[in-house]
């Protein structure tokens, strides 16, 4: 049987900085504090902000000791006197550590208050730390304003938060603030591997940069992770089994999906989404992981020097360069998206795997994606320059566009997978067709419902007035305001004037104006016409008992 040792303390205890000089990542606070204390310029009030872990309270207890030291007040103290081992300890009677979330009432306040006149036992100066002071109550702050505004000058106070925003404006008024910053990866490797050789325990390079990435800026949580894999793995911790009992997926997976959107391999990425399911991974872990992979992507596509930005390795950055050559800029923002919206529907643990496999799909689809804006200027190109240099979509090349109306193209062969309806142009419209254009109309308004079905619900309000020499007048009802200025908008009238066109075969240019009119030839669809009401009559039986604007 082992002999459990009584006295064992978990790595985040007792490699706590004992100095200021041990304190990780806040080099610029530590930096002030110290200069401070040896100018003599010491406030009464100090405030700490920032994240979970990151040293706040550490930093509050070196300050007690710098300033109680009986070699001080001193940035370099001894830790070895009987006030340096009593604050390290806890037992101080004039360090009095306060939890602001259970002592957050306006008597507990007052009880302080009362006790602050009082001199301390045998230190220089009674300090108060209050950590989390911004649960305390509005009452409570109120009553703590005075004193902390002409506090006894044998009184300090050094508040600790991680919600600074929540604290009143009078209060943060009256502290010297410091807003500790989230611990970089490397900073919290060189750390993590201190601490591992002195506790006499080999730990893999990858195993302490996942550990490391998963504290997300605070050297506890890592302190803490570090402690939990070496409980698992023993005295040798290999990267593959912390990544395993951390529950994360290794970069390599990443790299399978970037391969499989490039293939464009539906299946891969399914059974990936499987194997994430199957071992048991944090699937919100892995959505996080999977964004900050594309958002490393996209900072090297667009930084000429993303080491600077990124906290990779070199073998990293190399590897990252290697892949996103294979993706374009809007590519790779849309995959932020996608992912972004699906970790807020992970919510619900019984849709999980659906919501990542969908997600997943969609970025294997974005490789054929063409965006609207991107549609809407290629169309603006072939019309200025009269069909002379095409659209440079994938399939159509360098294929010239002539201006004769039999040999006009399908402007949009190449977008078939989009989900686009596809139709041949009428290169000859019939005499009914050219007196009246609502036949035309009608074709023109279905293709636009297939790619922009927002823009159709606009256009169905409007009336064709009149179509001649290559002008299409729309017309739209005075209280139909919003719907016209819509349809003017210049992208939606690129649409459907590039529609039109492939529609006759030639040119067309849209003009929209507000009229009182009456409808011409191809006039808006009355209310049973609009196609969601006439599907609803349709199911329903029903008719429209009252008509109205």
């Amino acid at each position: 049987m082992v002999e459990r040792d009584e006295s064992y303390q978990v790595l985040a205890r007792k490699w706590r900085p004992q100095t200021f000089e041990e304190v990780v990542g806040q080099e610029g606070t530590v930096q002030a504090l110290k200069n401070a204390i040896a100018m003599g310029r010491i406030a009464h009030a100090y405030l700490f902000s920032g994240l979970r872990g990151t040293g706040k309270t550490t930093i509050a207890r070196l300050l007690s000791k710098a300033l109680n030291c009986e070699k001080g007040p001193t940035p370099d103290f001894c830790g070895e006197c009987a006030r340096c081992r009593e604050i390290a300890s806890g037992t101080s009677v004039d360090v009095l550590e306060i939890d602001g979330a259970s002592n957050r009432g306006i008597d507990d306040v007052k009880e302080l208050r009362e006790h602050v006149r009082y001199m301390p036992s045998g230190s220089r100066f009674k300090i108060y730390i209050i950590d989390e002071v911004h649960m305390l109550t509005p009452p409570a702050f109120n009553a703590l304003l005075k004193t902390l505004e002409e506090p006894p000058g044998h009184v300090k106070f050094i508040f600790a938060t991680t919600e600074p925003h929540k604290m009143p404006a009078t209060i943060l008024s009256r502290c010297q603030r410091f807003e500790l910053r989230r611990i970089p990866v490397e900073k919290i490797v060189g750390r993590l591997k201190r601490i591992s050789g002195s506790e006499g325990v080999s730990v893999e390079e990858g195993a302490l940069v996942a550990i490391a990435r998963r504290a997300e800026g605070a050297m506890r949580d890592a302190e803490s992770i570090l402690d939990q894999v070496i409980s698992y793995c023993g005295t040798k911790v290999d990267a593959e089994s912390a990544i395993s009992l951390l529950g994360l997926v290794g970069t390599e997976t990443f790299y399978k999906i970037d391969r499989a959107i490039v293939e464009g391999n539906a299946e891969a990425v399914l059974r990936i989404a499987a194997e994430v399911f199957s071992g048991g991974k944090h699937v919100q872990h892995f959505v996080d992981e999977l964004i900050e992979h594309y958002r490393e992507m996209l900072i090297a596509k667009v930084t000429r020097e993303p080491e600077k930005i990124l906290e990779l390795s070199a073998e990293e950055l190399k590897r990252l360069s290697e892949i996103e050559g294979n993706f374009s800029e809007e590519q790779v923002i849309h995959a932020i998206d996608v992912l972004a919206e699906a970790k807020g529907k992970l919510a619900n643990p019984g849709s999980q795997q659906i919501v990542l496999e969908v997600a997943l799909l969609q970025l294997v689809r974005s490789r054929n994606r063409v965006t609207i804006d991107e549609l809407v200027k290629r169309l603006d190109q072939v019309q200025s320059k009269g069909g002379g240099s095409g659209l440079g979509l994938d399939g159509l090349g360098g294929m010239s566009l002539p201006r004769k109306r039999e040999e006009q193209p399908d402007l949009f062969a190449s977008l078939s997978d989009t989900g686009m309806v596809k139709e041949p142009p009428l290169t000859n419209l019939s005499e009914k067709d050219a007196k009246d254009f609502g036949a035309v109309w009608n074709r023109v308004l279905e293709s636009v419902g297939s790619i922009r079905p927002s823009l159709k619900k606009n256009l169905v309000f409007g009336h064709v007035l009149n179509f001649e020499n290559g002008v299409l007048r729309l017309g739209f009802d005075a209280n139909h305001s919003f719907h016209r200025n819509r349809v003017a908008d210049e992208a939606n009238r690129k649409v459907v004037e590039a529609l039109v066109s492939e529609k006759v075969g030639d040119n067309v240019r849209l003009e929209v104006e507000e009229t009182s009119e009456g409808r011409g030839a191809a006039a808006a669809p009355s209310e049973e016409e609009v196609p969601v009401v006439k599907k609803a009559l349709d199911i329903f039986g029903g008719k429209v008992v009252k008509k109205g604007r």
